[in-house]
C-alpha cells in the first residue's frame, strides 16, 4: 500500500488518510473522526492546558483523590495488622510506623512506566493520548482503470489524477464519482483542487461563469503529455492549457502570487503565470526527477530522487533557492542515508517527508535538524 496524500480538515474535526495499491486502480479514504471533546483537547494542547493520563494519575496520588482540584487532600487510613481476614506477622508491632498499603492493581505498571519531563514530551504524550480515542472510517472508491498517482482534497471534494490519463472528482461525503475528465494524453501526474477563493477569481477573469458559486471549483492538473490543465468542474471540462516542453512530474500553486509552479523528470523547475500563462522563470532545481513540490506563503519546498530538499523563496515571480540539506543534523545522532523522496508536506517552517524508509521525517529547515519516526 502507498500513501499518496494526507488531508486534515479541521473544521469537520476529521484527518483524511488516502492510500492506494501499488497495481490498484482504486482510493482508500481513511477518516479519522474526532469528537468534540476531542477537538476541545487538542485545541487546549496548543496551550499546553492539557494533562496526560500518567499526569493526572501523579496528581491523584499527591492528593489522595482523583478530583484533586475540588477536594482537598485526604488522609490515608492503614489497617492494622491481622485486619480484614489477614494473618499478623511475628515480632513486636510498631503502631507509630504502620504497614505500607497494599498498591492497587495497575499502578505499579504505570508508576515503572518513564514520565514525560520536558514540555516537548508533554505535548507528544497528550496527542498521543488523544489520537488513541479516534475513531475510524474506511471508503474505497473505485472508478479508475489505472494506478491512481495524486489526490488534492478540500472540504467534501477530492479530486485524483491516474495512470489511466483521467482526472476524477469525488464527493467524500456519498463516497460518489462526480466528474471524470478526460484530456491529457500521459500520466496525470499531479492534480491541485484550488480554493473557493482562488476559482472564483480566476473564473471571473476567463469569463468562465457569470454566477459563480460553490459547485463551479478549479482544478490544475499536470502530466507526463507534457502539459498543463486548467479544468471547471462545474463546466466538465478543461478551459486552458499550457505546454511545458517537459514531463510534468509534480505542481504546486502560489495563490498569493497566482503562480504554477511545475517539476519535471528531468530536474527543471518552472513558474507560470496563471493569468497570461507565459513561463516566467526556468531553471535547474535538481539534478534527478522533482518528485514533490510544496508551497506556504512566500516559500516552496522541492524534493527529488536523489534525497535533496531545497527551499525556495518567491521574490518578483522568480525562485530563489534559501536552503538545501546538505549539513543535515540528525535528532537523535545517528547514521542519515539519502533516499528517494516520495512524498512531502510543509507547514510552519517544518518538512515533512516520505522516502523509501520505513518511517516519516520532520525537518527544520531553519534550524537544521532532522527528526524521525516520531509517531503519535
Amino acid at each position: 500500500m502507498i500513501v499518496i496524500g494526507l488531508h486534515v480538515r479541521p473544521e469537520e474535526s476529521q484527518a483524511v488518510l488516502f492510500t492506494s495499491e501499488s497495481r490498484s486502480s482504486t482510493t482508500e479514504t481513511i477518516q479519522a473522526e474526532v469528537s468534540l471533546e476531542m477537538k476541545r483537547q487538542l485545541e487546549e494542547t496548543q496551550n499546553g492546558d492539557v494533562q496526560t493520563e500518567s499526569e493526572a494519575a501523579g496528581d491523584a496520588d499527591l492528593e489522595g483523590t482523583a478530583d484533586s482540584t475540588t477536594q482537598p487532600a485526604k488522609t490515608l487510613k492503614v489497617a492494622p495488622a491481622g485486619a480484614e481476614g489477614e494473618t499478623p506477622t511475628a515480632g513486636p508491632s510498631t503502631p507509630t510506623e504502620p504497614a505500607a498499603p497494599a498498591q492497587k492493581p495497575g499502578k505499579t505498571a504505570a508508576k515503572d512506566t518513564p514520565q514525560p519531563k520536558t514540555p516537548e514530551e508533554k505535548k507528544q504524550a497528550r496527542l498521543r493520548q488523544m489520537w488513541r480515542g479516534l475513531r475510524f472510517s474506511v471508503s474505497l472508491l473505485k472508478g479508475h482503470e489505472d494506478v491512481v498517482t495524486s489526490v488534492s482534497a478540500d472540504g467534501s471534494l477530492l479530486v485524483t489524477g491516474s495512470r489511466d490519463t483521467t482526472v476524477k472528482v469525488w464527493d467524500m461525503k456519498k463516497a460518489t464519482e462526480k466528474r471524470s475528465l478526460g484530456g491529457h494524453t500521459g500520466t496525470v501526474t499531479s492534480v491541485i483542487l484550488l480554493s473557493p477563493d482562488e476559482s472564483r477569481r480566476l473564473s471571473l477573469l476567463y469569463d468562465l461563469f457569470s454566477d459563480w458559486s460553490e459547485k463551479d471549483r478549479l482544478v490544475i492538473s499536470g502530466s507526463t503529455d507534457c502539459s498543463i490543465r486548467l479544468w471547471s468542474i462545474g463546466r466538465g471540462c478543461d478551459f486552458r492549457s499550457i505546454y511545458t516542453y517537459s514531463s510534468v512530474q509534480s505542481l504546486c500553486y502560489s495563490e498569493e502570487e497566482g503562480l504554477i509552479i511545475s517539476g519535471s523528470d528531468g530536474g527543471k523547475i518552472q513558474v507560470w503565470d496563471s493569468e497570461s500563462r507565459s513561463n516566467v522563470q526556468s531553471i535547474r532545481g535538481h539534478n534527478t526527477s522533482v518528485t514533490c513540490l510544496q508551497v506556504e506563503g512566500t516559500h516552496v519546498v522541492s524534493v527529488c530522487e536523489e534525497g535533496i530538499v531545497k527551499v525556495w523563496e518567491i521574490r518578483d515571480q522568480n525562485l530563489h533557492v534559501v536552503y538545501v540539506n546538505e549539513s543535515v543534523k540528525l535528532d537523535p545522532p545517528g547514521p542519515l542515508k539519502a533516499r528517494p523522496i516520495l512524498s512531502l508536506a510543509y507547514a510552519n517552517n517544518k518538512i515533512y517527508y516520505g522516502d523509501d524508509g520505513t518511517n516519516i521525517k520532520v525537518l527544520d529547515w531553519k534550524s537544521g535538524k532532522l527528526s524521525c519516526g516520531h509517531a503519535i
